[in-house]
């Protein structure tokens, strides 16, 4: 519960306890609890003006040492600079994590004109070319398990019927590669 709370308060700071308490499922007394645990532990602050939420100082301990920890993202690191550099532009890496992508690391292009994602930044799998080049090539029950969920549209070109994914999805095993235009922000194409 409070890792689900610390999680809550990473991907919304600045909510109160009794928001806080509702997206957790818990009595507000019991998140007031685990907030106040998580604070004296340092990974949370609340400011006390407004009485919300944000993370604290400890918890750039915890994301520094995973960024340390984690095999993919430091076997990845020399690769994001050279291929970001030769192309000019972001490069990001995400993995499937259940029915979404995470990005779990990225090269920031000099361009004027970029899209930023953030390292942690979830999405669902049918949404952008990552996400959905991880879904093509992904177990069959992990398809069917994302295509019998409702797929939510975040612009006019995402796909949200299930036999257009289908199809989306066999055209991006035969060419190995996939593309998105505008598909989770209208002016990323």
């Amino acid at each position: 519960e409070a890792l689900g709370l610390l999680m809550l308060v990473a991907e919304h700071p600045s909510l109160g306890v009794t928001e806080l308490a509702r997206r957790a499922g818990l009595t507000k007394a019991r998140a007031f609890r685990l907030l106040s645990t998580l604070e004296h532990r340092g990974l949370l602050a609340r400011e006390a003006h407004a009485a919300v939420y944000k993370l604290g100082y400890n918890a750039l301990l915890v994301g520094n040492a995973a960024r340390e920890q984690i095999e993919l993202i430091k076997l990845v690191a020399p690769h994001l600079v050279a291929l970001g550099e030769a192309c000019g532009e972001n490069v990001i890496v995400r993995v499937r994590d259940g029915l979404e992508s995470v990005c779990v690391a990225r090269h920031e292009s000099s361009q004027s004109v970029r899209v930023h994602t953030e390292v942690g930044n979830r999405r669902p799998l049918h949404v952008g070319a990552s996400g959905k080049l991880l879904l093509a090539f992904a177990a069959d029950d992990v398809v069917d398990a994302v295509l019998a969920r409702a797929l939510e549209r975040f612009t006019s070109t995402t796909i949200v019927e299930p036999d257009q994914l289908r199809e989306e999805l066999a055209a991006i095993r035969a060419a190995g590669y996939a593309v998105s235009l505008g598909e989770r922000d209208a002016e990323a194409v």
